[in-house]
């Protein structure tokens, strides 16, 4: 029996994982389920001889001008914007109680860090504001989490 290169060596296996996807995307394709912002209207491919390393963050370090999340890989208002969205496509407007919850936590967060004289209290504080403000400017920017804002996104 033939073999193919990749993660999937055997042909019959990845017949029938071609197959799936294919029926997947057809369903997709059907039901409304792509998010044409996602996707732009490229055609997704399967190549099994492709092997892709993802480099986590790589890209995110050379924006200077956004704040970067602590572990350095995302761009904060980027990751908000993309949560909104995505959390007003499949829960409607209660995407608002979701931003109100995260905005509430992080104020009781600086509240709590203001006056403390523990080590890295004041960075705590100063981070949790930060965050109060980017996601008031991610919920201006999608309108809610109704639109894509323009590039860079």
């Amino acid at each position: 029996m033939a073999r193919i290169a990749g993660p999937y060596g055997h042909a019959i296996l990845a017949g029938a994982i071609l197959a799936v996807g294919y029926r997947l995307a057809r369903w997709l394709e059907w039901t409304g389920g792509w998010e044409p912002r996602s996707f732009a209207g490229y055609t997704i491919w399967y190549w099994p001889d492709i092997v892709v390393e993802h480099l986590g963050g790589e890209s995110s370090k050379t924006v200077k001008s956004l704040s970067v999340s602590k572990s350095g890989q995302q761009l904060t208002l980027w990751r908000m914007r993309s949560e909104l969205i995505f959390y007003r496509k499949h829960h409607g407007a209660s995407a608002w109680i979701v931003k109100q919850q995260e905005m509430m936590w992080h104020r009781l967060r600086a509240w709590r860090n203001a006056g403390r004289a523990h080590p890295g209290a004041r960075a705590k504080r100063d981070d949790s504001l930060q965050t109060v403000a980017l996601m008031r400017q991610a919920w201006s920017d999608t309108e809610g989490g109704r639109v894509s804002p323009e590039r860079p996104w």
